[in-house]
């Protein structure tokens, strides 16, 4: 009876007790969306091709926006009244998806699980959604999220850039080579390519020594087929790691030097 007592009143907040996971997420989200769940399900068990595959991914990011927003707008309003409520039982439900938490807990944010895109991945004869997931691991971890890996949080709302250890020009060569060899993942690469260069043109705090983060914009500006905006950033950024005194740097070794953005 007290384990009774204690489960009730959770099946009672989730809109009564006798609904199914699959009720209940319809409930929050509405019929027409929730129908898309269930196609985008469907398509996911018979993805094995590279068509497949990229339809499926395209699927998954409009679907990171469109289930977040009344996810989270239920998250919240559970949130404000006691104990955070537990949406792990929504990831059955969509697979290849991630139930996620910004801003301190208080954001619920569906996202794109890479690492069960790349074992879709593996289910293809081509090789080139293998090649795509494995740089989207590498830029943002194991799941899409605001936060890549090239830059280190030191607090909810802000960190330094890892730029210096390599990891950027590292991420660049592999998107030139893809932009020229995946005509299918343009809209992914340039999503990844936008993100790298804001980290050059907003971040000034740097996790890295002044030394190293020069070598690796020096090495950034010798890559071949930037555009001449990409070129222009990153001669105003080499210009001002040289000048400003504005630029934060060894952020990680001498953290009360560094403002991490606030």
């Amino acid at each position: 009876m007290k384990i009774l007592s204690l489960i009730l009143p959770l099946a009672f907040a989730w809109g009564g007790e006798a609904q199914t996971p699959e009720q209940r997420l319809a409930a929050m989200i509405g019929p027409s969306q929730m129908q898309v769940v269930q196609n985008y399900r469907k398509a996911y068990k018979t993805a094995y091709t590279l068509p497949q595959w990229n339809a499926l991914l395209k699927q998954g990011r409009q679907m990171e926006e469109t289930l977040s927003k009344p996810l989270s707008a239920r998250y919240e309003s559970w949130n404000q009244k006691g104990p955070q409520p537990d949406f792990s039982w929504v990831e059955p439900l969509v697979p290849g998806m991630k139930v996620t938490y910004q801003a301190e807990g208080t954001v619920l944010i569906m996202a794109l699980d890479y690492t069960a895109f790349a074992k879709l991945a593996a289910r293809t004869p081509e090789p080139a959604d293998d090649q795509l997931v494995s740089l989207l691991i590498k830029a943002q971890g194991d799941h899409a999220s605001p936060w890549p890996n090239w830059f280190m949080r030191t607090w909810d709302y802000g960190g330094c850039t890892q730029l210096g250890t390599g990891l950027h020009l590292e991420i660049l060569k592999e998107l030139q080579r893809q932009q020229k060899t995946a005509p299918f993942f343009q809209a992914e690469l340039k999503r990844v390519r936008e993100d790298l260069f804001r980290d050059f043109a907003q971040i000034r705090s740097f996790c890295q020594p002044q030394a190293k983060v020069l070598k690796e914009v020096s090495a950034l500006m010798a890559v071949p087929g930037l555009s001449l905006a990409e070129q222009k950033t990153l001669k105003g950024l080499q210009t001002e790691l040289k000048t400003s005194k504005k630029a934060e740097y060894n952020c990680l070794k001498e953290m009360s030097n560094c403002r991490f953005g606030q």
